[in-house]
């Protein structure tokens, strides 16, 4: 076990000590660490999220007994379990019937492979990525029936995220030397060497940007929502602080990511101020001036930043490599008659390029249609809005340049937004009241509210 292995190992003990939501509160905070490992065993790794979870279903599942599956809740989207037996079934055999093909294996780095490419075949890597889609899905559908995830789950994994980055981004303009090691633990990541660009706890300055520009996401919407109070203050804070976490990422699959979200933004603003009778509550106007004023300094910095990037890419062998990484991977798409390879069986160099050679057309389709449904019963929910928006711009980034199936925030996100339907309930996620059975009044979109006896101890944010 790792260093941040033993930390996380000591959350999780005292969340199962005190409680069920307070063991979700310790997996919140392992989220932003996705790029380090609490348990290295040979080749195996597992990062603090996946254990956490692992733990916190296991408990959840033998407190309830049956009654998590059979009691009273919504029945999971049919969509979920297709994904997965279509993964599990390309997985397992995917690398039998296209052994010998020529891919970019996972154990290596992608710019040393290109030109020297790894003959397929089964790895345990193939087994670890159904793993984690196997547990993300379950994530995702005993969510949906059972409504246990709130939005404090989310703002906790990004302040906690966003915090220790920006505790990187003083640490570097003071001086003084970044405990990368604590962080830089596991033999299989590749970790890059960025003297000027802020990488923080992730292994490279493009995963700290996909993740900044979600937490930017989120921390706007919530103070644009917010009214005039302390929690508002709390949200102006902390978009201020992802601002320059953010921009100090100097990350083009981030800025991409959020010109695309940007948009959406900017689309849904001006629909909504034009609807008759609409008032902006001083919050709000507040809100816009801050940003807007924010821009000015922000923005150019963002364009250069963009611009270096770009630059420093062609002029290097990234940039051509990453290509490259795209072409063997749509190569591998029409080789293998669109099934795809198995997860697992092929890097790339952005989300879209590796489903597709993996898991080919039919399991990409169905993963996109899962984050299309996460959007459509979020977008009109204003609880549900700020996770929604948040979904797009790291799709959007991951699509672009981050190659992640596993990436703990992009499925707390969709496990959150898959569950629109069902109502949130008011108890906070920091209560740690024990006790197999609790009674919780749930919100439904509609304002009606209703004391539902619960199996499950539900949580939520503010």
């Amino acid at each position: 076990m790792t260093a941040l292995g033993i930390f996380f190992a000591l959350i999780y003990v005292f969340g199962m000590i005190k409680g069920q939501r307070a063991l979700l509160i310790g997996v919140a905070c392992a989220v932003p660490f996705n790029d380090s490992a609490m348990i290295v065993a040979g080749d195996v790794t597992v990062t603090p999220f996946y254990v956490g979870l692992v733990l916190y279903l296991i408990i959840t599942i033998i407190g309830q007994r049956k009654a998590a599956f059979t009691g009273p809740g919504r029945n999971p989207s049919r969509l979920l379990i297709p994904l997965f037996v279509y993964g599990l079934f390309i997985t397992i055999f995917g690398p039998r019937l296209f052994e010998g093909m020529a891919v970019i294996a996972s154990g290596m780095g992608l710019d040393e492979q290109v030109g020297h490419l790894s003959s397929l075949a089964p790895s345990l890597s193939n087994f670890a990525q159904i793993a984690y889609l196997g547990l993300a899905l379950i994530f995702v559908g005993f969510n949906e029936r059972r409504s246990f995830l709130g939005p404090a789950f989310l703002l906790t994994a990004f302040t906690v995220g966003t915090l220790v980055a920006f505790a990187a981004f003083v640490v570097q303009k003071v001086g003084i030397v970044w405990p990368q090691l604590f962080f830089d633990n596991s033999p299989r990541g590749f970790y890059a060497i960025e003297p000027l660009r802020l990488r923080g706890q992730f292994s490279e300055p493009s995963h700290l940007g996909a993740f900044a520009l979600a937490a930017c996401i989120y921390f706007i919407i919530c103070l644009f929502r917010a009214r005039l109070s302390i929690p508002w203050l709390g949200y102006l804070l902390m978009t201020g602080v992802s601002i320059v976490v953010f921009t100090a990422s100097s990350s083009g699959t981030g800025i991409v990511g959020g010109i695309i979200a940007a948009a959406v933004m900017a689309v849904m603003g001006m629909v909504r101020i034009a609807k008759p009778g609409t008032k902006l509550r001083p919050s709000v106007v507040i809100a816009s001036l801050f940003l807007l004023s924010g821009g000015v300094f922000a923005i150019p910095g963002l364009a250069s930043a963009l611009w270096a990037v770009i630059i420093d890419k062609q002029g290097g062998g990234s940039f051509v490599n990453r290509g490259l990484a795209d072409e063997i991977a749509y190569g591998i798409l029409w080789t293998s008659d669109s099934l795809g390879i198995g997860l697992g069986s092929n890097r790339s160099s952005s989300l879209w390029t590796m489903l597709l050679s993996t898991i080919g057309i039919v399991g990409t389709s169905l993963f996109v249609a899962v984050v299309l449904v996460c959007f459509r019963r979020s977008f009109g929910l204003p609880e549900r809005l700020p996770a929604a928006l948040s979904l797009v711009g790291f799709v959007s980034a991951a699509f672009v340049s981050f190659a992640d199936f596993a990436s703990p925030i992009m499925w707390s996100l969709i496990c959150f937004c898959f569950a629109a339907r069902s109502p949130i309930p008011e108890t906070d996620l920091s209560s740690t009241a024990p006790g197999p059975l609790a009674s919780a009044k749930l919100v439904f979109p509609s304002g009606r509210s209703a004391e539902l006896n619960r199996v499950s101890e539900p949580s939520v944010g503010p």
